[in-house]
């Protein structure tokens, strides 16, 4: 397996990720959101575990920790960034239909750039 790809732990969390966050944003149901939030936590959680990994493996030693402050940066601004603009686009089009956009879109842009095996 090469070190550089994103692991398959890592990718199928994200897509269950997105699919508990598009249910989220349906769900009406106090205890039901609640179980999806749960589980989300634990999907995201596996994810940034995961690619952590995959990105620790691939950089070299000298670089490591040049390149998870980075990481640590980017983990940290980017939901703020995107809270900002989608909590923009919630007001115009409602917070349900942006949860259920978002999480759909995480996990079709996952499933389609996901590895396909080789024809021998």
């Amino acid at each position: 397996a090469e070190p550089s790809r994103l692991p398959s732990l890592a990718r199928r969390s994200s897509v269950v990720s997105g699919v508990l966050l598009a249910a989220f944003g349906l769900t009406k149901l106090w205890p039901l959101g609640l179980l999806l939030v749960f589980t989300l936590g634990i999907g995201t959680s596996l994810c940034m575990v995961g690619m952590q990994v995959a990105i620790q493996s691939a950089v070299e030693d000298q670089f490591r920790g040049r390149v998870m402050s980075l990481w640590g940066m980017i983990a940290a601004g980017s939901p703020a960034l995107g809270g900002a603009l989608l909590g923009d686009i919630a007001q115009l089009a409602g917070i349900a239909g942006v949860t259920v956009t978002c999480g759909l879109m995480c996990a079709l842009l996952i499933w389609v750039t996901r590895p396909r095996a080789r024809a021998t």
